[in-house]
């Protein structure tokens, strides 16, 4: 594999981050993990800071020196046909690095300026030959710690919790009324002995 180790990481991280959010499904997921996964793979990374700065006209100085760096890391992966058939035979996965001062935020800044708009507009090469975005999933982690994953999955998973658990007391409910349970003493012993 010709990705960097910490580079998929990231991948790994942000796809999982996209289907939690549902942005994605769980076969897209596994395999754009397993295409990148392979020898054949390439990485290419370009910064596009100063790009993405000059766009943001009405950020303050200060401000735009809290944005480090925005890099975009693409992958170039030959199409291992998990789809079927595959006329392109070949396929990229874009993957953008935003890296500002300690506990800074792009959503802080006020500003009339989306910035993921903007950050999309500066991957140029990406786009169709119409401007428009090239199936993208924009999956933002806010501070991007482990802890925001986790976050997300108890979102996804607590939707689908609570007819379960609905479910799971009505039964207790229904077999207490059938099954009552013995009464026991203060001791712990039981009286019918």
């Amino acid at each position: 594999m010709t990705v960097a180790r910490e580079t998929y990481t990231e991948l790994c991280h942000s796809m999982t981050f996209a289907f939690a959010q549902g942005q994605l499904s769980m076969p897209q997921v596994a395999g754009v993990l397993y295409a990148c996964a392979q020898a054949d793979t390439t990485e290419t990374t370009t910064d596009i800071t100063h790009e993405v700065r000059a766009a943001l006209t009405d950020w303050s100085e200060q401000d735009r020196g809290m944005l480090i760096a925005v890099e975009t890391v693409r992958m170039h992966f030959k199409c291992v046909n998990l789809h079927g058939p595959c006329k392109k035979g070949e396929h990229d996965v874009h993957m953008t690095r935003v890296i500002g001062s300690m506990g800074w935020e792009p959503e802080m800044v006020s500003s009339k300026h989306d910035f993921s708009d903007v950050v999309l507009d500066c991957m140029h090469p990406i786009r169709k030959a119409d401007g428009s975005p090239d199936g993208k999933v924009i999956s933002r982690r806010k501070g991007g710690g482990a802890s925001d994953l986790i976050a997300e999955f108890r979102k996804l998973f607590d939707e689908g919790a609570s007819p379960i658990e609905k479910e799971v007391k009505d039964f207790r409910a229904e077999l207490d009324a059938l099954f009552p349970s013995n009464p026991t003493t203060k001791g712990g012993s039981d009286d019918s002995t």
